[in-house]
């Protein structure tokens, strides 16, 4: 799932930086409820041990260690040692053949018995030395240590052994055949208890499985380029987060997407707006130009006429090639490439009135400003250069569009968080003479946007109204 996290990111870019507001993704809740699971499965796990390995003892005891069982089983190995003795023709001299033999068994014992004493036993103890009679071996080894006569066990059945020699032992036999079912089933019992761990443990996680495999497939379709849908948000865990983080990511590359591709139709509606624009003086001024070249003026009067045309569509042309530069300049500009500080509200309202405003009233303009000083408290965080070509934009449009014969109002205010700055400007009815490609609204929108801000103008009747709003921060926090 990861490397389907790392693959959207290499398909789509920066938005999936909306996944950094995810911390500690399986490391919380997620971690707790694994670990429980764990603990309750190996808790159920073992105290099902007892029960299971207890009845399985019990079958196996009452199975294999019924007297009747345990008769068979011994009269069984008795006809087989007796086999032996006769197929190989053994004697009593040869009793060591039959402690090889013996060896060869696994999980059984004999004891062989000469007028009531043990002298052979398959698992421990003297062996008879081959070709020495069970007489001579009895008086030398046997009677003469000492050795006990065996009391007679009445619970322990005696079979009688014969070999080629026509000489008949007393035979014990202790049969352990059993021993390897009971290892059996301990290894079973703990095979068990593991599967029941096991099968414990995925039902707890096995919701959790089923919704990490619907993740991924909704991955995968992530990945194959539908954007538009959404990943499935269930739970209140780190898988849950880790969804909601995905489908944060989605929308902030949908946004993305959607906003550069709003820019790119923007930028081609202005390309085409202002080849527009310049084509027109551009033709005219060709058209000068031709017409100087063929010499068609009738005199200097003319001339001087064809020239004045010509500069002021030069001028035209570089006011438009500027303006164009300067939207191009604020669009690509990145919001980490501006300059921005810390900026008195009141500091732009001093600015305004020292510099612009009175560069309008010295060419006619009455205006009538309405500050409202007292509210004016807080900082801007802005870039004062690009806010000044803000203020330039509006107040050269003003300069342009507006009719000097009335006022023109301003008005400044904070409110609601932000520094709101406003021009109310009365129209000029004769437009025709002025022509506009509305490049510095969409400058003006930009920067303000680049602040944190707005930028709005409209008619409102035969005003027409400009506002900038950017938000303020208060000097109290700034000063922190």
């Amino acid at each position: 799932m990861i490397y389907r996290i790392r693959t959207i990111y290499k398909t789509f870019g920066e938005g999936v930086i909306a996944l950094s507001k995810i911390k500690n993704i399986f490391s919380k809740k997620l971690a707790r409820e694994l670990v429980l699971a764990v603990t309750v499965s190996l808790l159920i796990a073992y105290l099902a041990y007892e029960p299971l390995s207890g009845f399985g003892y019990y079958l196996l005891d009452k199975t294999l260690m019924s007297p009747s069982y345990v008769k068979r089983t011994e009269e069984d190995f008795v006809q087989k040692l007796q086999s032996f003795i006769d197929e190989n023709e053994i004697t009593s001299k040869e009793i060591s053949q039959i402690h090889k033999w013996m060896k060869e068994q696994g999980n059984t014992s004999i004891s062989f018995y000469y007028k009531d004493y043990e002298i052979f036993n398959s698992d421990f103890g003297a062996v008879p030395p081959e070709g020495d009679s069970l007489e001579n071996y009895f008086n030398q080894y046997i009677k003469n240590n000492f050795a006990e006569p065996v009391q007679e066990q009445g619970d322990i059945p005696m079979y009688q052994i014969t070999f080629s020699d026509h000489i008949t032992l007393d035979t014990q036999v202790f049969c352990y055949f059993y021993v390897k079912y009971y290892v059996v089933l301990y290894y079973a019992c703990l095979f068990l208890c593991f599967l029941i761990f096991l099968l414990l443990f995925l039902f707890f996680i096995h919701r959790k499985i089923q919704y990490i495999n619907k993740l991924a497939e909704d991955l995968e379709i992530l990945e194959g380029g539908d954007l538009n849908y959404k990943v499935r948000e269930n739970g209140c865990d780190e898988l849950y987060r880790l969804a909601v983080g995905i489908n944060q990511m989605r929308k902030s590359i949908i946004e993305r997407d959607e906003n550069e591709q709003a820019v790119k139709e923007a930028h081609q509606k202005l390309i085409t707006a202002m080849s527009h624009d310049l084509r027109t003086p551009l033709t005219s001024l060709i058209g000068y130009v031709e017409l100087l070249i063929l010499g068609r003026y009738q005199n200097q009067d003319q001339l001087h006429n064809f020239l004045g045309h010509i500069k002021n569509k030069a001028y035209k042309i570089k006011q438009l090639s500027d303006k164009l530069f300067e939207y191009f300049l604020v669009s690509e500009r990145g919001e980490e490439a501006y300059q921005k500080e810390l900026i008195p509200t009141i500091n732009l309202i001093t600015g305004l009135s020292d510099d612009q405003l009175f560069t309008l009233e010295s060419e006619g303009f009455e205006i009538e400003s309405q500050f409202d000083l007292d509210s004016l408290k807080s900082n801007c965080y802005l870039d004062i250069e690009y806010v000044q070509r803000t203020l330039d934009n509006i107040l050269s449009n003003i300069h342009k569009y507006a009719d000097a014969s009335y006022p023109l109002h301003v008005i400044s205010r904070e409110i609601d968080g932000y520094f709101v700055l406003e021009f109310h400007n009365r129209i000029e009815e004769d437009l025709s003479a002025h022509e506009s490609t509305g490049i510095g609204i969409k400058t003006c929108e930009r920067i303000m946007h680049i602040h944190g801000g707005y930028f709005e103008c409209y008619k409102d009747g035969i005003w027409f109204i400009s506002r900038i709003k950017m938000p303020v921060i208060s000097k109290s926090t700034s000063s922190e």
